[in-house]
């Protein structure tokens, strides 16, 4: 082991290795109640960028182009995050592993 890994404490070694995220192919699927739970956050924030006066990007006046990607970054964003707080704070016990 890696001398920056390991702590002696009174004779006693302890062993420390960093917790690693899941691969992306390891990640739990989104059920369709994450979908539409997705989709309802994601027609809500549209919703509020379309009414939004003055909304600027770059500069520019936001166009409804850079609105929808921004919304579709913010979609994949919202994916990712929910399928790695799935994988994270679902009990062992409720985990569905094939």
């Amino acid at each position: 082991m890696k001398k920056s890994n390991l702590i002696e404490d009174n004779g006693l070694e302890i062993s420390i290795t960093p917790k690693q995220s899941p691969a992306s192919d390891e990640l739990p699927d989104l059920t369709p109640k994450d979908e539409r739970e997705i989709t309802r956050m994601m027609d809500d924030m549209k919703d509020k960028l379309m009414q939004e006066e003055g909304l600027m990007f770059d500069g520019h006046p936001a166009s409804p182009e850079s609105i929808q990607s921004i919304l579709d970054a913010m979609q994949i964003g919202m994916e990712m995050a929910k399928k790695r707080n799935k994988a994270k704070y679902t009990p062992k016990k409720y985990r569905h592993e094939d």
